[in-house]
């Protein structure tokens, strides 16, 4: 039996179960749908997105439970040394998602909409490189079941 198993009071029993990552492949294609919407400080949805309520987002059609904002999600991701696709980019007050080929993808008030940033091209790209604090992939889904006495 996989996880933890923890015998609650009133008799019943507690399971934690590993959950695994969605495939991060698929979030940071997914992403990519949304190109173009608005840059809206604050906003969660295709009416405008900021930098962190899109990459919350773009978690939570997947399952995976991200905190809403950059500076909380840093802290919940764990540093990676080599991205994949899905993995995030943060800077101060900033969070970007990694989509491959030194590419990410971000609602930014820069060109005011979510946009790809070609990090190794443009100056807007080298700018931001030039500021990455911290590569972070968010940590392992952890889900709570309660069971018949097992």
């Amino acid at each position: 039996m996989d996880g933890d198993i923890f015998v609650l009071p009133n008799g019943r029993h507690f399971r934690l179960l590993d959950d695994p990552l969605p495939d991060t492949h698929d979030i940071a294609e997914f992403s990519k749908k949304f190109l173009g919407v608005p840059y809206l400080w604050g906003g969660t949805s295709t009416y405008g997105f900021d930098c962190s309520g899109f990459t919350n987002r773009m978690y939570d059609v997947f399952d995976m439970d991200l905190p809403r904002d950059a500076s909380l999600q840093e802290e919940f991701c764990e540093a990676v040394q080599d991205p994949v696709p899905g993995d995030l980019f943060f800077l101060p007050g900033h969070v970007m998602m990694y989509i491959g080929d030194n590419k990410v993808i971000h609602a930014n008030g820069h060109n005011m909409c979510v946009e790809i940033t070609d990090l190794s091209r443009d100056e807007y790209g080298l700018f931001l490189l030039s500021k990455i604090t911290k590569v972070g992939r968010p940590k392992k889904k952890v889900r709570s079941v309660l069971t018949d006495n097992e």
